[in-house]
């Protein structure tokens, strides 16, 4: 519909300026396409070479508005919006009711959300309708002018959300001259736009309210995720004291059996050394004898009395082996009895180490599990403090593209290129 406009304007412009033109008009559709072609791959390399084409374009023909034009919409292309609205100035400031470069400003205004002007543009593309229909090839232009204020206006009014003042004051200037078919077409495209923006606002609360049942059923999946780890941790405690208890029962009677080993093996010791103690005292006091009477024997001069001495002496030898026998005998119950008790302290000593790794075991399984539960401490609590926004992907593109300026209207820069390289036909 705005292309139309656009066709309609140009072919206007293009009579205007036809006697000001320097060159063919094929020349001069070859120099605007080039600019238009150049300056519609996106980039500042491109827009750089553009404006070349277009300042060589604008002395070929420093009069034709279809240049200036041609240079407003590669800046629009381009996004240059602040540069694309003062081109489009310096368009109305030689054609003040151009409608499309009216309708031009008004879209690039809604895009950048500069609202309140864009308003003020709308109201002055109003005045540019006539009041009562022109001729029917006239009218149809004013069709699509009413319809495309239509659009804006809805879109100022639902997702650029103006204030009711604003709206309010706005309406009656926008509306002067829009009578039965072209208030009608008005109408029509406000109600369209607002109808969309209705149907946009209702999938954004629905995704929304989708995404809070997700953020819920993730965070009750989360406590219930935290509950079963801190569930787990708590057994673990529990084993652990449990396997605590067990292992001290069992050293101490380990420890205990040890004990009653080492008091068995001292017991031993003790009767031992008692029983080797007159025996020992025995054996010394035979010795003693047997000196005597060996000194007798060497002081003795009668052979007959110093063979007497030395069968003496033979019979305290015989007397001295048995008793020899008997003190080997004790001395190695005492030796045993010192191995029983070495063995039995070894066996202790075993005992503690192997439980003190045991134990060491145990205390880090715990630490461990305590280190766990404050971790889920951390965690619930911080979940505990999260929120259901509701935000989410879906939701923001759908809130984006609910506030967009071109979800409701596509901009036609394509067709307006097509439509300005046309008119030099």
């Amino acid at each position: 519909m705005v292309s139309r406009i656009a066709l309609i304007w140009l072919a206007g412009i293009s009579l205007l300026m036809m006697g000001s033109r320097i060159g063919t008009a094929a020349d001069m559709k070859k120099q605007v396409q080039e600019v238009l072609d150049t300056g519609w791959q996106v980039g500042t390399t491109s827009l750089n070479s553009a404006e070349e084409k277009y300042d060589a374009a604008l002395q070929a023909a420093p009069g034709d508005a279809r240049v200036e034009y041609s240079w407003a919409l590669v800046l629009i292309k381009q996004h240059r919006y602040d540069r694309a609205l003062e081109q489009l100035d310096l368009i109305l400031k030689q054609h003040r009711d151009d409608q499309t470069a009216l309708m031009w400003k008004i879209r690039i205004k809604a895009i950048t959300k500069k609202y309140p002007a864009a308003l003020v543009d709308l109201q002055q593309l109003a005045k540019t309708i006539p009041a009562s229909p022109g001729d029917a090839e006239q009218e149809p232009k004013n069709m699509a002018v009413a319809r495309f204020m239509g659009r804006a206006f809805g879109f100022l009014e639902g997702p650029a959300d103006i204030s009711a003042s604003q709206r309010d004051d706005a309406k009656p200037l926008v509306v002067a001259h829009l009578e039965g078919d072209r208030r009608q077409a008005f109408d029509e495209a406000r109600a369209a736009v607002l109808d969309q923006f209705d149907k946009l606002k209702h999938q954004r609360e629905g995704a929304k309210v989708d995404s809070q049942q997700k953020q819920e059923q993730d965070k009750q999946q989360k406590k219930e995720q935290v509950d079963s780890e801190r569930g787990k941790l708590d057994k673990e405690l529990t084993d652990v004291s449990a396997e605590r208890e067990r292992m001290l029962e069992q050293q101490r009677r380990e420890e205990g059996e040890v004990n009653r080993q080492m008091r068995r093996a001292e017991q031993a010791e003790s009767q031992a050394q008692a029983n080797l103690a007159p025996v020992m005292s025995q054996w010394n006091s035979i010795q003693i004898q047997r000196m005597q009477w060996v000194g007798a024997a060497e002081a003795e001069q009668d052979p007959g009395r110093k063979q007497l001495i030395y069968n003496q002496i033979a019979s305290i030898d015989a007397s001295l082996a048995g008793i020899d026998g008997q003190r080997r005998v004790l001395e190695n119950a005492v030796l045993q009895a010192r191995n029983m008790r070495a063995q039995a302290a070894q066996g202790m000593m075993d005992v503690r180490r192997r439980y003190q790794n045991t134990g060491v075991a145990l205390d880090k399984r715990e630490a461990n599990a305590r280190k766990g539960q404050g971790r889920l401490t951390g965690q619930q609590k911080r979940i505990d403090r999260s929120t259901t926004t509701g935000s989410s992907a879906r939701e923001r593109n759908l809130a984006t593209k609910a506030a967009a300026y071109p979800s409701y209207e596509e901009l036609p820069l394509d067709t307006e290129k097509a439509k300005l390289i046309a008119s030099f036909e």
